[in-house]
């Protein structure tokens, strides 16, 4: 596709084509071809996918059909990954992200020694009302 097609789908979306079936109500196909070309032609993630849908509905005065989660972004996850639109990607975990992983010689910081962290826990948990452990019992929680 040239610059200027490109640029003009991402000002304009796809307006020429919206406004041709303005007050209609898209069957699951021609919603389904909407997505994909939103994605393909205007660089659109799946996950914006709903909002646009939402925003073509309220402006073009469209119906989508009426299917449970269609205007949510896991919805149209989904679609696009088992229409093979997008490759399937697991959601990042603590374990995946570098920046969420402890470092190895990582731990608490401690306020002093374990008789003092104990002061502090008893203090705030008199002051709390709260039921004081003893010290072994808080030593060994």
């Amino acid at each position: 596709m040239d610059e200027y097609s490109d640029s003009y789908l991402k000002s304009f979306g796809l307006a020429e084509y919206l406004e041709s079936v303005q007050g209609e109500t898209l069957s699951l196909a021609a919603t389904n071809e909407l997505a994909h070309a939103y994605m393909k032609y205007a660089d659109r993630t799946p996950s914006e996918i709903a909002s646009v849908l939402a925003g073509a509905m309220r402006y073009y005065n469209l119906e989508v059909p009426l299917i449970e989660g269609i205007l949510t972004p896991a919805f149209w996850e989904a679609v696009a990954v088992e229409a093979g639109w997008v490759e399937s990607q697991a959601p990042e975990t603590a374990q995946d992200d570098p920046a969420l992983i402890p470092a190895a010689d990582w731990q608490t910081r401690q306020r002093g020694s374990n008789d003092n962290e104990y002061q502090i826990y008893r203090d705030c948990a008199e002051d709390l009302g709260w039921p004081v452990k003893s010290y072994e019992q808080w030593l060994a929680s």
